[in-house]
């Protein structure tokens, strides 16, 4: 009968420590959802970023090439008109 007893002690005991391990499994589980949908919104956030600075990059890029390449112009038909 002692055996009985302790046996029983012992499957409550894995009963127990099952049930703490499968709410551990809840919590580690929500926490990745969570973390996932953080790096999700972070992926979004940086995306969104790069594309407002490929734009600005852009237009700059205009900029210069509209100052730029009249100025050579200007340069060049100046020294081939003086010569």
């Amino acid at each position: 009968m002692a055996l009985e007893v302790r046996m029983a002690a012992i499957e409550g005991a894995f009963d127990q420590m099952n049930r703490r391990f499968d709410d551990m499994n809840k919590r580690m589980e929500g926490l990745s959802a969570s973390l996932n949908q953080r790096i999700d919104d972070l992926r979004d956030g940086l995306t969104a970023r790069m594309s407002h600075v490929e734009g600005q990059i852009s237009s700059l890029r205009n900029w210069m090439l509209g100052i730029l390449l009249p100025m050579w112009v200007t340069i060049i038909l100046a020294i081939l008109l003086k010569g």
